[in-house]
């Protein structure tokens, strides 16, 4: 494959991997923001711009990297994988604080049915259902 062939898949490559970046910091903000809209927009733009990822994947793979006059895009590419792993990490984390958050909510209101705790004479004691909400009216 030419060197000119190369270096326009590698910048198609640098250009959907800064897409990629400024989709999760998007993502970030929508999860911290609790915006469940904007979330689903960019999880949308997310898979668009996977399958181009995909469709780059198959074309001569191995000569990209191998081309020594292109170790800078090389090094720019693989700090960006890495910039997207973190903050994917990042994102994951805040999903599961909040469902976190969301269970312990329904489990305040709805009442913990294993609550059981150590009574005075040392031995567990049922407490019962205690929601903050009396359901029987």
């Amino acid at each position: 494959m030419p060197t000119k062939e190369i270096q326009d898949l590698m910048t198609q490559e640098i250009n959907l991997l800064k897409r990629l970046v400024a989709l999760a910091l998007d993502k970030k903000e929508a999860i911290l923001h609790d915006d469940i809209g904007e979330l689903g927009r960019i999880i949308n733009e997310e898979k668009k711009e996977l399958m181009i990822a995909n469709s780059l994947l198959g074309q001569n793979h191995a000569q990209r990297r191998e081309a020594p006059d292109l170790q800078s895009v090389n090094e720019e590419r693989a700090s960006l994988v890495r910039q997207i792993k973190e903050l994917n990490l990042f994102n994951q984390q805040l999903l599961e604080d909040s469902l976190a958050v969301a269970g312990y909510c329904l489990r305040v209101i709805h009442g913990d049915e294993g609550s059981n705790l150590y009574g005075s004479s040392g031995n567990v004691e049922t407490q019962g259902n205690k929601s903050v909400i009396n359901w029987r009216g």
